[in-house]
C-alpha cells in the first residue's frame, strides 16, 4: 500500500471516529433533554449537565420581596429554549445569609441545595462581627415527579421520609417554588418573557405566542409577575428616573394574548418600594408600598379595581423625619386589611411598633403605637384563630445577649399580654 493510500486510510479512520464521536455527544445531550428522572442516578445526571452548559445558558436577576428586611435576590439560568433549568436565590440577613439553589427539568424540581451562614454577631455590631466564628450549614433535597425522595441534612445523614421534618421541609421548599417561581416555570407560549440574548433570540420568537417590552434594562427592575384569575398577567416594575432623581412603581395588566389592559403608577416620591401586591378573589388588586421625600417617610394601601381604577387609596402610617418599615400587610379574614410595622422618629430616637385596621372600604377602624426601647426589632406579625395577633421580635442588652420578646393583641389592637425571655438559651424566667 503507498504512503498517499495509507495516509488516507488512516485520516478516513480519524474522520470516522470524530463522526461516531460527535455523534454520541450530540446522541448523550438529546437524551438527557427528553430523560424522564426516575431516580437519584438520573437526578446527578441532570445536575452534572446544567453545571456543564450553565456557561452558555441566559442569566436574569429579579428581586424578591417579602422574604427577608435585607433583601433577596434571584438569578435564573434559562437554555436556549427559554426553559429555566436553574434559579439560585441569595437571601440576606442581619444574623446571617442564605444561598439556595433549585434545579429544574422539564419545569418540575428535581434537586435543591442550601447553603446557611450564621454569623456570630449582627453584622451592624462591628466590634463583634468576625466572619471566621460564622456557622455554615448544608443540605441536599432530592425531588422526583414533585415529591421529595431524599434529604440529607447537615450531618450528612439521611432524614426519614416518615419524619414530620422531612414532611414539613418538602412542604416548605415546594410552597416557595410556586409562591415565587409559578410565573417563570409556565409554558413559554403562555408566559411573558421580558429578557432575551441576542444569540437566541430568533429561535425564541418562533416558540412565543406574544411578547412585550415593558421596561428599559437599564433603568427597571422586575419586581413581580403573577397570574390573574382570567388568565392575563399582572406585572410590577420599578423604574429609575436619573433626571428626575427618584424612583417610581408601575403596575401593569396584559391579556392572555399580550395586549396591554391598564397601567397605574402611585403618586411621585423620591423612593417607591414595594411591599406587597396580589390580586383578590373579586379581580381587584392590592398594593402596599413605602415612600420616602424629602425626609418624610410614609406607608400606602392602593386598592385598584379589576380595571385598573384607583378605589382608594390610604396613608397607614409616616414619620418625619424618621425612618419607617413595613412587617405585614394582610387581608383579614372578616373582610379589611391589617398594616403593621416599626417606626423611627429621627432626632429624638424615639422607636415604637404600629398597627392600623382598615376596612375593606379603606376606612380606618383603629390605629395603635406601642414603645419600644430603639434598639428593639420587629421581626413577625401573624393574625390568630380569634381575629387577633400575634408580634415577635428581639433586643440586643449591653451584654451582647439577644433578648426574644412576644406580645399578643386582641381584634381591636389591644394588648393582651406581651413576655420577654431573657437568655436565648432558655435558661432565664419569663416575665411582665
Amino acid at each position: 500500500m503507498s504512503k498517499k493510500m495509507i495516509a488516507l486510510t488512516l485520516g478516513s479512520d480519524v474522520m470516522s471516529n470524530m463522526i461516531r464521536y460527535f455523534f454520541f455527544m450530540g446522541a448523550t445531550v438529546l437524551l438527557l433533554h427528553s430523560q424522564v428522572i426516575r431516580s437519584i442516578d438520573n437526578i446527578k445526571e441532570q445536575y452534572g449537565f446544567i453545571h456543564e452548559h450553565l456557561s452558555n445558558y441566559t442569566k436574569q436577576s429579579m428581586e424578591l420581596n417579602g422574604i427577608s428586611s435585607e433583601g433577596a435576590i434571584a438569578e435564573i439560568y434559562r437554555d436556549g429554549n427559554g426553559t429555566v433549568r436553574l434559579i439560585k436565590v441569595n437571601i440576606f440577613g442581619e444574623m446571617g445569609k442564605g444561598e439556595e439553589v433549585y434545579y429544574f427539568h422539564n419545569n418540575k424540581l428535581f434537586f435543591f441545595y442550601n447553603v446557611a451562614t450564621q454569623y456570630n454577631a449582627p453584622v451592624y455590631a462591628e466590634s463583634q462581627f468576625d466572619p471566621k466564628l460564622s456557622k455554615v450549614l448544608r443540605d441536599r433535597c432530592y425531588f422526583i415527579n414533585g415529591k421529595m425522595e431524599r434529604w440529607v441534612n447537615n450531618a450528612h445523614e439521611k432524614v426519614s421520609p416518615a419524619s414530620k421534618v422531612f414532611r414539613e421541609k418538602e412542604f416548605n421548599i415546594l410552597n416557595f417554588v410556586k409562591r415565587n417561581f409559578k410565573f417563570l416555570l409556565l409554558s413559554l407560549s403562555k408566559t411573558l418573557v421580558t429578557d432575551y440574548s441576542e444569540s437566541s433570540i430568533e429561535k425564541r420568537k418562533k416558540l412565543l405566542h406574544w411578547e412585550r417590552t415593558v421596561g428599559k434594562k437599564e433603568n427597571s427592575a422586575l419586581l413581580k409577575v403573577i397570574q390573574s384569575h382570567a388568565g392575563g398577567y399582572l406585572i410590577a416594575l420599578k423604574l429609575s428616573l436619573p433626571k428626575e432623581e427618584r424612583t417610581k412603581l408601575l403596575f401593569l395588566k396584559f391579556g392572555a394574548d399580550g395586549s396591554l389592559l391598564w397601567k397605574y403608577s402611585p403618586k411621585k416620591a423620591e423612593c417607591n418600594s414595594l411591599f406587597e401586591f396580589h390580586e383578590e378573589r373579586d379581580g381587584s388588586l392590592f398594593i402596599c408600598r413605602e415612600n420616602e421625600t424629602e425626609g418624610y417617610a410614609s406607608v400606602w394601601i392602593d386598592k385598584l379595581s379589576v380595571n385598573g381604577i384607583l378605589l382608594w387609596r390610604k396613608e397607614v402610617e409616616k414619620a418625619y423625619p424618621g425612618v419607617l418599615s413595613v412587617l405585614a400587610c394582610i387581608p383579614m379574614r372578616r373582610k379589611g386589611y391589617i398594616a403593621a410595622g416599626d417606626r423611627t422618629i429621627g432626632g429624638i430616637g424615639e422607636s415604637d411598633f404600629w398597627i392600623e385596621r382598615l376596612d375593606f372600604r379603606g376606612r380606618k377602624m383603629w390605629h395603635k403605637h406601642y414603645t419600644k426601647a430603639p434598639q428593639d426589632r420587629t421581626l413577625k406579625v401573624e393574625t390568630t384563630f380569634d381575629d387577633g395577633f400575634m408580634v415577635t421580635g428581639f433586643r440586643d442588652n449591653k451584654d451582647s445577649e439577644t433578648n426574644v420578646w412576644a406580645m399578643k393583641l386582641d381584634a381591636f389592637g389591644k394588648k393582651v399580654w406581651e413576655k420577654y425571655l431573657d437568655k436565648p438559651d432558655g435558661s432565664a424566667r419569663i416575665g411582665q
